[in-house]
């Protein structure tokens, strides 16, 4: 019996701004070196009893877990994370000037940043972009890009606490419809008590959809414990992919921003 690590997902992110090879390794597209990824503290928590390695690199990050072979030649997970467990990793932006030539932050960089007007509302404490692997746009070559074309406003939600009092509510609403951005998630109704300025929230850690019986009204929210320093950009959920094993290809994802 031997073991080893093995690659089982990894997500690169882009941007248009750069065109042209990367110097050093002449990769194309190039990886974007304005941004970072790094799992969250209950995520490199949860990596750490399960045996799984997160491995950073430019624009990019890998995670690897171990696998145990017997002597006939199988192999197996050392560790498996429970059904319907999400990893989030932040991914952040080191450099913040880059959002003025950045879709959808602006709408014209040149020769005047125009701000763009259609940003849609939020109820958290920041904007934040939202992100994760349940129904992912397969590329020619084997990639998995999580979003269907470049990152736009449908990305756009925002970072509460876990436990927070949501006081974006519209006039008329009598309830609120909160679905699990998760596999196999049910959604469940919060009542709004008649004259409610603000209804308590307190659920776990995972992104969700907050819809209002207002017609054509609803947000993404990620709620987490963990507070966030201001150049974490978005949040990025893995989950076990669909119809596969997690090692079963290693998956490969994407996320590409626009330059204005």
């Amino acid at each position: 019996m031997h073991w080893r690590f093995d690659p089982l997902f990894s997500l690169t992110v882009f941007h248009t701004r750069y065109t042209s090879p990367d110097p050093d390794t002449g990769e194309s597209p190039r990886r974007a070196p304005d941004f970072t990824f790094e799992p969250t503290r209950a995520t490199a928590a949860r990596l750490l009893r399960l045996g799984w390695v997160f491995k950073a690199q430019t624009g990019s990050f890998a995670v690897y877990g171990e696998k145990v072979f017997e002597s006939n030649g199988t192999a197996v997970l050392r560790g498996w994370p429970a059904l319907g467990e999400g990893f989030t990793f932040l991914l952040r932006l080191n450099n913040a000037a880059l959002l003025n030539e950045t879709k959808p932050y602006v709408l014209d960089s040149d020769p005047v940043v125009v701000p763009n007007p259609n940003l849609p509302e939020y109820s958290g404490r920041s904007r934040i972009l939202y992100f994760d692997n349940r129904n992912p746009t397969a590329l020619p070559g084997g990639e998995l890009r999580l979003t269907p074309g470049t990152v736009d406003e449908q990305q756009l939600g925002s970072k509460a606490p876990s436990a927070f009092d949501f006081v974006n509510l519209k006039p008329g609403a009598t309830a609120l419809q909160i679905t699990p951005l998760s596999p196999g998630a049910v959604s469940h109704t919060i009542p709004v008590p008649p004259g409610a300025k603000s209804v308590k929230i307190d659920l776990p850690e995972n992104g969700y959809t907050f819809g209002q019986n207002v017609a054509g009204f609803s947000e993404t929210i990620f709620l987490s414990p963990e507070s966030l320093t201001g150049n974490v950009l978005g949040v990025v959920r893995i989950f076990e992919p669909a119809g596969g094993a997690w090692d079963d290809p290693p998956r490969r994802y994407q996320i590409i921003f626009e330059k204005v």
